[in-house]
């Protein structure tokens, strides 16, 4: 079985879903702690205007360029309803990484352009990004109409359900970075097999393979496959390990287990718990249930 490691910048910008994978299964059986900060008021999302792609993807460009070379001096508020993930207790900064390029986010997701608001006294650009396949979650960015850095967010998966959000609420400056922070763009790793786990048509729609490694879940230790895929936006970890009684965080709405052949399936991402599910069920005629566990995990603790 071939192994992988994100490295570098690209683990870096997986660890807002990395985090919630690895708390979600610090014990099986055992269930994330739960997170409830006050609701942010971030403006609601205007409806569409007339369909403007190209003028949608100009934005993403824009946005894109802000991120790496400005930075935002302001405080900001937060809610994420994700299993592990923490929103920014400085109130400094958002938690949700942007690490895209607009090719990958095209492949995902349908841009378009809502009404014109405000944020934090500021003008902005409304970005309404599509999901276009069941697991990937709409996404609107409020852009700075000046400078183009994005002064706030939500997260929507495919139930309207809203699963992150945050804006500033006070912009004391935007300054140019001492260093151009570099945003990656990752891509499936040459070496990467997923043939021997899934079929190619049980893929994630719109996500693509970024990392597979060995690794271990719960006090216990359970040898575990990890594999992340990416939307263009972020990502949705996999975790596959022996069979258990009680799949871990089973309350959460964003995680969804099933008993395949000899092994436990978890998924971890913004999607419904519901679509996952189906997504999970999908994977139980494929390669997973002929897959030898001592072959799979064995030394689990090597990347």
């Amino acid at each position: 079985m071939s192994r992988q490691r994100v490295t570098g910048a690209t683990a870096r910008s997986l660890r807002a879903w990395l985090v919630p994978a690895w708390l979600v299964v610090a014990g099986i059986g055992a269930t994330a702690p739960a997170q409830t900060p006050p609701q942010p008021a971030v403006p609601a999302p205007q409806a569409a205007t007339s369909a403007q792609p190209g003028s949608a993807i100009a934005l993403v460009r824009r946005m894109l360029v802000a991120e790496r070379t400005l930075e935002v001096v302001g405080a900001t508020s937060e809610h994420i309803a994700l299993p592990g993930v923490r929103a920014d207790a400085s109130h400094t900064g958002f938690a949700l990484p942007v690490a895209v390029t607009p090719e990958l986010l095209a492949r995902a997701f349908t841009a378009s352009l809502g009404t014109p608001a405000v944020i934090a006294g500021r003008r902005v650009e409304v970005l309404q990004l599509h999901g276009k396949g069941p697991l990937t979650p709409d996404w609107t960015f409020w852009v700075d109409g000046l400078t183009g850095v994005r002064l706030g967010y939500r997260v929507t998966d495919s139930s309207g359900q809203v699963v992150a959000e945050g804006r500033y609420t006070t912009v004391r400056a935007i300054r140019a970075r001492q260093a151009p922070h570099a945003l990656p763009s990752p891509t499936r790793p040459a070496a990467l097999k997923l043939e021997h786990l899934l079929n190619a048509a049980a893929l994630p729609q719109g996500y693509v393979p970024v990392g597979l490694k060995r690794t271990e879940v719960g006090a216990a230790h359970v040898p575990a496959l990890r594999l992340t895929f990416w939307d263009g936006l972020d990502a949705m970890v996999v975790l596959v390990y022996r069979r258990q009684a009680r799949p871990p965080a089973a309350d959460s709405a964003h995680v969804a287990s099933e008993q395949v052949g000899r092994f436990t399936v978890s998924a971890i991402g913004p999607a419904p718990r519901a679509a996952l599910q189906a997504w999970l069920k999908r994977l139980a005629a494929g390669p997973l249930k002929r897959l030898d566990p001592a072959a799979a995990f064995g030394g689990a603790t090597s990347p």
